[in-house]
């Protein structure tokens, strides 16, 4: 019955979820013609191309358009972007990618900008992996882009060509904006917004900000299906004198774990780091049959069977490496706590054995796993042995598992 009503929390809520992104906005097409829209906000992390939208709030008909038919769209008054043909400076910021060249190796791109600062002076974004650009356009003159680059010296030190400083102070002109100032400026969203409002609040009154101001935490909800080779080697030590009437290894067995996970990005700009927890429930069934010697009896039988189900609650840290907008493979590990809901391993009924409690100490675990379409994922998992006989001090019931999941992001 519980699992029931989860399933039916999660499908609705989903349901939910994909009724509310879409959200009145506009398009501006070739012909200057403006139409009032829906449009699936998908808090695009790269500059889109391509975007769903509807006609109307009740329609069911989704429909989908791109750059070469669109100037401009946004959504509500927080979220513009508008068409340009534009130099965009295509070196890596990564460190074993970075350029030798210190000036921008620009290619003209037709893209989606995203406005940030709009008023005598605009601001624009541009994102792209790897690549963050700014560009700024002053009253009716052409747009420009900002220019900052990374870059190898011949001694294999790093140089910075931090050009937009002097940019922001020649184009920018205005008594609260002060050299200084421009010495000290970031090429960050945060920096670049800041200076660029100043000017405006300076020159006129007109300083639009678009921001989300009710912008939805960055969680990902997933479901996953994992499937599970695990083992569990019951090991005693008694001492020298006792005789190991307890321990056994019950061998490999395979089955399925349940979970959904729910993940929190820790940059909703790079989209690099996440934490992460995810219960879910797997089990464990096997028996076997042990000979062993005895005061009484030279080759005694023991059965031991258990009956291990559980619910695993992995806490940890994700990176991500991407490989473009819709690919990218990841790297976990986590802290796994665990909740036993079965009782014992059962021994046959042999004088002087007793069935040991289930008490399963804490683990870790680690995956290397591939994203595609921001959807669907695959991830290859370890998970280090566990003790489930751990108020044992002579005994230790050592519970491993590795595993493949499947997962695929709710939203």
């Amino acid at each position: 019955m519980k699992s029931n009503l989860l399933f039916f929390f999660l499908f609705f809520s989903f349901l939910s979820f994909a009724q509310l992104n879409y959200e009145p906005g506009y398009i501006i097409d070739n012909q200057n013609k403006r139409t009032e829209v829906y449009i699936k906000n998908v808090d695009w992390n790269n500059n889109p191309t391509e975007f769903k939208y509807r006609l109307s709030k009740a329609s069911k008909e989704t429909l989908i358009t791109d750059i070469e038919n669109v100037k401009e769209f946004g959504i509500g008054d927080y979220i513009k972007f508008e068409r340009f043909s534009v130099d965009i400076d295509q070196s890596s910021s990564r460190a074993n990618k970075l350029s030798i060249t210190k000036e921008p190796e620009y290619l003209n791109q037709t893209v989606f900008l995203k406005q940030l600062i709009e008023g005598d002076a605009d601001l624009f974004y541009f994102h792209d992996n790897d690549k963050n650009r700014f560009f700024i356009r002053i009253g009716e003159t052409d747009l420009q882009p900002l220019v900052y680059k990374k870059y190898l010296l011949t001694n294999k030190t790093l140089g910075t060509n931090s050009t937009y400083k002097k940019q922001i102070f020649d184009e920018l002109k205005c008594e609260s904006i002060t050299l200084d100032q421009t010495r000290d400026l970031k090429y960050s969203k945060d920096d670049l917004k800041d200076i660029v409002s100043k000017y405006n609040m300076c020159s006129s009154s007109l300083n639009k900000v678009y921001e989300n101001p009710n912008k939805k935490i960055d969680l990902n909800l997933s479901v996953k299906v994992g499937y599970f080779n695990s083992s569990l080697d019951v090991v005693y030590d008694g001492g020298a004198i006792a005789a190991d009437r307890q321990g056994g290894d019950l061998g490999s067995q395979s089955s399925y774990r349940i979970a959904a996970e729910l993940e929190y990005m820790l940059s909703s700009k790079s989209k690099r780091w996440s934490v992460f927890i995810e219960p879910g429930f797997q089990s464990y069934e096997s028996s076997v049959t042990i000979f062993y010697e005895s005061v009484i009896e030279a080759n005694r039988r023991q059965d031991i069977s258990v009956d291990y189900k559980y619910i695993d609650v992995p806490i940890g840290l994700r990176h991500y490496f991407l490989l473009s907008e819709k690919s990218k493979i990841f790297v976990n590990a986590a802290y796994v706590i665990v909740f036993d809901m079965s009782d014992k391993i059962e021994y046959s009924d042999n004088p002087g054995i007793v069935d040991l409690d289930i008490r399963s100490s804490p683990n870790l675990l680690f995956g290397i796993g591939y994203e595609f379409d921001n959807r669907f994922n695959i991830e290859a998992r370890i998970n280090t042995m566990r003790d489930i006989t751990n108020d044992y001090t002579i005994v230790e019931g050592r519970f491993n598992s590795v595993g493949v999941v499947l997962g695929y992001k709710l939203f």
